[in-house]
């Protein structure tokens, strides 16, 4: 049985990216927590995977500021490797 529970196929990338992270309220407004940094190491028609030096939590969401990619993402998972995050990142 396959563990890769992706519905579309993943390319490698090497893309350095600046996204916003924020925070839903209980009215549900979203208000800019920072710019933050971080490399995307894959990609699909769904989502990304991410590097970077920022502690993310599932159900964060990002805006990617200077990309082709879409607007918002939502985190699905996050995984401490040592010195960085490698984060999934679901496209909204």
């Amino acid at each position: 049985m396959n563990s890769d529970q992706r519905d579309h196929q993943r390319e490698s990338q090497n893309v350095n990216d600046e996204f916003s992270f924020f925070h839903v309220d209980e009215q549900r407004y979203f208000f800019p927590q920072s710019e933050l940094r971080g490399t995307i190491i894959d990609m699909s028609a769904s989502g990304i995977g991410l590097l970077t030096d920022c502690t993310l939590k599932p159900g964060n969401l990002l805006k990617f500021n200077h990309s082709d990619l879409p607007q918002l993402g939502v985190v699905m998972w996050t995984v401490n490797t040592g010195d960085k995050f490698r984060v999934g990142i679901r496209f909204l």
